[in-house]
């Protein structure tokens, strides 16, 4: 379960990446969420964090939480805003309740101005009804090479099998 704060930072980062394009919200959350859960086999966290906090902070991210220079870092919603009820209700939907289905297995995506995947990501396939064209693609990624680097252990901690 998600606190309050954590479902806010969720809210604003989906507000900040996606407000204009109402259809991909629950995309969007997803995917944080896709990150959140991963796990290693040994069941430690991948190197994007283990908590919806971990994921929508860690650096680089999501480009409006985290960037230097995104303009979007600077961007906050007015109380008069007509999306950010809509993203908050979304959120929560997703967050607490069991009805929602996943929508998807993606852990990426990308908007306009990129045209297609970033190199780093290695091969990676578009997700079924992932096209949401220039406002967004989502994405898995195809080789686990990605998904094999994970949170360090803390200093003095051995992994146990």
């Amino acid at each position: 379960m998600a606190s309050d704060y954590a479902k806010f930072v969720l809210a604003l980062m989906v507000w900040r990446e996606m407000r204009s394009c109402p259809k991909a919200w629950r995309m969007v959350i997803w995917t944080v969420l896709n990150r959140a859960n991963a796990r290693t086999p040994a069941g430690r966290p991948l190197w994007w964090g283990g908590t919806v906090l971990d994921v929508v902070l860690k650096a680089y991210q999501f480009s409006s939480m985290t960037a230097k220079g995104d303009s979007q870092t600077v961007e906050w919603p007015l109380a008069n805003d007509p999306q950010w009820p809509l993203i908050v209700k979304e959120v929560d939907t997703v967050l607490n309740t069991d009805l929602v289905p996943i929508q998807t297995d993606a852990t990426h995506y990308f908007s306009y101005p990129l045209v297609s995947p970033p190199p780093g990501w290695g091969p990676c396939h578009l997700v079924p009804g992932g096209d949401f064209g220039r406002s967004a693609q989502f994405y898995v990624l195809d080789d686990a090479h990605a998904l094999r680097t994970e949170v360090p252990l803390p200093p003095g901690e051995t992994e146990s099998h």
